[in-house]
């Protein structure tokens, strides 16, 4: 059979088009039978075969031509089949003879061509067509029929606004065509129009069968929290939670069976514009509202089952359908009843309020059943009355009293006692308690209570004066030890702070806790009272003479002391000379003619050694300490030879422009400038001296502030003014005075007998010959 586009071939197609592809096959090989040829084998024309043989990529198909057709086995196993040998196969002609001889037939072209066919004929006959959505694109879904691609618009997949496109992906839904384009190759599709038409159908029937007022049975479908949704003949119906019931319905739930359930409802309204059916549960009984005016009166009481709870209030039941609620500022005359002390099916009684028939609601209350407590509540609790209650609740503020049924009070967490530190009522306080209260404050309208512990009795702060005095000395027991201090009860309810500073005269404190422990007894003296602010300030060294209270007559300035290095510092040492009292001894006191960068590069912490006092600070608790000063000054000896124009002898140790520098056997170094290197004018210092030369020279100056010696190879060299100036003066006086201490030291050791000199001076000794 030959398929071609003539008028003949395309009568014959649109005869096939309603048929099964079976069919087109059996009718193409028939034709071909009775023609007795096989159907031309031209390029784009569709032919059936047979499978004679399948290999792992290819599959043989004989269309009775001279050589068998080829067909990739994709065109197979892509669109899930498998093919088989002697099936029967409908392919296109892709090529009638490739360059190897070879027949190229296509199974997919050939499917497509159906598919085609069949879409364009079921769009002209209004027909929906089953195809498989395959992945979400752009503005909706892909979705296959028969192999060919087709669009489905998110709008017309009856998208729901919490669907994921997982709820739709792999599944096969019949589309009503909407608009084909094969050249485009653009087919777009709607499930929503089927449905839409296929509801429309359902809703004429229903809304042709049901009337208002009428009664119809239904399915319930789904609850929201508004109502329930019912089916009926397929097209949901609205049963709202106000028609589910005459009573106060929270949860749609409690009232309409589960979901799956059958139910008889009431049609409320039809509306085929908007297609909803409006349903109702509770008008297929007698509405009790109707006899509520005349059963249930205001003021009197009726007994009734709390329903539910809500954060407002509770809703109680007085007879099915008709609920009343009270709220919660009804449930108690104290106000401290909440809904959540209710349970749902409790029995209980209460007062009518309110009726509103016009709106069906009933006020109720349960405090009006009992007469209100607050009426006489000036005359049982007046202000500054004394009496009993017992502890309700705690909370971090304060607590709540019951003085009586319907009568509390509060009292705030600074009422609870005169002297201690409370962070939390629950220390001293616990639910149940029974204690003793005073009223501090009534407020009728609020109809609250103030009330105080503490005030029960005396604030014993007020009698603190009368019992301690500044500069007593009294003993106390640690209650609780601070960084910053202790604090020290010295009666019950009066406690005293020692701040960490009042603790030791001498010791440096980081805690409190160095010192004193919790539950330590201590004995302290009062040093300051302030019943205003309740403070008492403790000391624990005022019991104790300030050890530099008489520091000047134990330590005289010039003193010569023996102490232990107890920590280093970059400027010095601090060395202590009795337990509590230190000193410093800076580096610039270490020796004479040498300077340190760190006191621990001739020291050891621990050390002991002898210093000289330099000088006392009483009031800033400071002593200056000296080594050095053990010794006499170097410089006082080139001073006297200064005096006498004595030559010495020395070696050259470095060279600048400006001089030379000279070095003794002692380690003291002097400047000769250019100026003094000879009589006559010398240029270069190199033609005068060579670094390391002997040479001989005189001492023309000794400065020493600056501790500087200026020397000279002149022949008529003449010792400077300056040397004897009054600062020089003054330096030659002290120094001479330093020597006089370390004769008096030296002659007190020589009296000591011991013929070993000790660690210190030998290190002293080699300091001040540097």
């Amino acid at each position: 059979m030959e398929t071609t586009g003539n008028g003949t071939n395309n009568k014959k197609n649109e005869a096939h088009n309603d048929l099964t592809m079976d069919q087109v096959i059996a009718s193409m090989d028939a034709a071909a039978a009775a023609d007795g040829k096989s159907a031309a084998i031209s390029r784009g024309n569709v032919v059936s075969g047979t499978v004679i043989k399948v290999t792992s990529d290819t599959v043989y198909v004989n269309v009775g031509h001279k050589s068998e057709g080829l067909i990739a086995i994709e065109e197979f196993t892509d669109a899930g089949e498998q093919p088989e040998v002697g099936s029967k196969v409908s392919v296109m002609v892709l090529k009638p003879e490739d360059k190897n001889g070879d027949l190229i037939l296509s199974k997919k072209r050939a499917d497509a061509k159906f598919a085609w066919d069949d879409i364009m004929n079921n769009q002209a006959a209004d027909k929906p067509i089953k195809a498989k959505v395959i992945k979400a694109t752009k503005g909706g879904y892909e979705a296959y029929y028969k192999g060919v691609r087709c669009f489905v618009p998110s709008s017309q997949l009856l998208d729901r606004k919490d669907s994921k496109p997982s709820d739709y992906i792999g599944n096969s839904y019949d589309f009503k065509i909407l608009e084909v384009n094969k050249k485009r190759n653009n087919i777009i599709l709607s499930r929503k129009a089927l449905v839409e038409a296929e509801e429309n159908i359902k809703l004429d029937k229903i809304f042709s069968t049901l009337q208002e007022g009428s009664t119809v049975a239904g399915t319930v479908k789904s609850f929201t929290e508004y109502g329930a949704f019912i089916d009926i003949g397929g097209i949901d119906g609205l049963l709202h939670i106000t028609d589910m019931s005459y009573g106060h319905v929270s949860n749609p739930a409690d009232v309409v069976s589960s979901i799956g359930s059958q139910i008889t409802c009431k049609v409320l309204k039809l509306d085929r514009k908007t297609k909803k059916i409006s349903l109702g549960l509770k008008q297929l009984s007698k509405n009790p509202w109707e006899e509520v005016g005349d059963k249930y009166k205001v003021g009197e009481i009726y007994e009734c089952t709390v329903k539910n709870i809500a954060d407002y209030g509770v809703f109680a039941t007085l007879e099915p359908g008709v609920d009343g609620l009270i709220h919660v500022s009804d449930l108690s005359w104290s106000g401290r009843t909440r809904p959540n002390d209710f349970k749902s099916g409790q029995k209980i009684k209460a007062k009518v309020i309110d009726v509103n028939l016009e709106i069906k609601k009933i006020k109720l209350g349960i405090k009006q059943v009992t007469k209100d407590p607050w009426e006489k509540v000036t005359e049982t609790y007046p202000e500054n009355t004394i009496t009993n209650g017992k502890i309700k609740s705690i909370l971090n503020y304060g607590v709540f009293v019951e003085l009586e049924d319907g009568i509390e009070g509060f009292i705030h967490i600074s009422n609870i006692s005169w002297t201690k530190k409370i962070n939390h009522p629950s220390e001293l306080l616990k639910v149940g308690d029974s204690i003793e209260v005073k009223v501090l404050k009534l407020d009728l309208e609020t109809k609250k209570i103030n009330l105080g512990i503490k005030q029960t009795h005396v604030d014993p702060w007020t009698m603190v004066e009368s019992k301690f005095k500044v500069e007593q000395i009294v003993e106390g027991k640690v209650t609780n030890v601070k960084k910053f201090g202790a604090f020290v009860e010295l009666e019950e309810g009066i406690e005293g702070l020692i701040h960490i500073s009042d603790l030791s005269w001498t010791k440096r404190l980081n805690h409190a806790n160095e010192m004193l422990k919790t539950g330590d007894p201590v004995k302290v003296k009062i040093i300051e009272i302030n019943p205003a602010e309740k403070k008492i300030a403790l000391s624990y060294k005022h019991l104790t003479k300030d050890p530099w209270s008489d520091i000047e007559t134990r330590f005289p300035i010039g003193a010569t002391v023996e102490g232990k290095i107890t920590h280093f510092a970059s400027f010095g040492a601090f060395v202590e000379v009795e337990e509590g009292v230190e000193g410093l001894l800076h580096t610039s006191d270490l020796a004479w003619n040498k300077k340190y960068s760190d006191p621990s590069e001739v020291l050891k912490e621990g050390e002991t050694i002898k210093v000289l006092v330099l000088n006392i600070d009483k009031d800033n608790r400071k002593m200056s300490l000296g080594v050095k000063q053990l010794a006499q000054d170097p410089l006082i000896a080139y001073k006297e030879k200064m005096d006498s124009g004595e030559m010495l002898d020395g070696k050259v140790k470095s060279i600048q422009e400006y001089g030379a520098f000279i070095e003794f056997d002692d380690g003291i170094e002097g400047l000769i400038h250019i100026s003094q290197l000879a009589d006559e004018r010398v240029d270069k210092v190199e033609n005068v001296v060579k670094a390391g030369q002997q040479v001989k020279v005189k001492v023309i100056e000794v400065n020493m502030n600056e501790r500087k010696i200026k020397l000279s190879m002149r022949t008529n060299a003449v010792a400077s003014s300056s040397s004897s100036s009054p600062a020089s003066s003054h330096h030659s006086s002290s120094s001479s005075k330093d020597k006089d201490l370390v004769n008096k030291i030296n002659k007190e050791n020589d009296n000591d007998g011991d013929d070993d000199t000790p660690e210190w001076k030998e290190k002293l000794g080699s300091l001040n010959q540097k």
